[in-house]
């Protein structure tokens, strides 16, 4: 996210004569907005950021209201083409679902991690190898 991005989405709600409420910040202060999750959330490129992929499926989740919906886009391993010790990184990531540094997840990872959760539709974007993107919607209801 950038203050550009900012910039773009008020203008487009002034246009569109809508109250938006945004937020910009790290991962890590996230957690404090769960108890006013958002109707959009917009993650694009901040995914391997996150010290675990399981945990940034539950914090994306979370922070989206029940009807909302939740954009991400990321990068795959293909995109960076690791070598050497990245490589390493990336398979252990893969495989052991350890993450050293930032790798990318492996393609189909962020959809297969939210469809465990109740969404009520989801749609993905695999047209490149190089990235994923998932949108979905939060069911309204929650689940029993």
């Amino acid at each position: 996210m950038s203050r550009e991005y900012e910039t773009i989405a008020r203008e487009r709600a002034a246009v569109a004569g809508v109250t938006i409420r945004y937020s910009m910040g790290y991962l890590e202060d996230a957690s404090r907005f769960q108890s006013e999750p958002f109707d959009l959330l917009f993650c694009r490129v901040c995914w391997y950021y996150g010290r675990s992929d399981r945990q940034m499926a539950r914090l994306i989740y979370s922070l989206v209201k029940p009807g909302g919906v939740g954009y991400i886009e990321c990068n795959t391993p293909s995109f960076s083409r690791p070598r050497g010790c990245r490589r390493l990184q990336y398979w252990m990531n893969q495989y052991l679902w350890l993450k050293i540094g930032h790798p990318m997840p492996p393609h189909g990872r962020i959809a297969g991690l939210l469809q465990r959760r109740d969404i009520a539709e989801m749609t993905v974007d695999y047209s490149s190898d190089l990235r994923d993107i998932v949108v979905f919607t939060k069911s309204s209801h929650r689940a029993s």
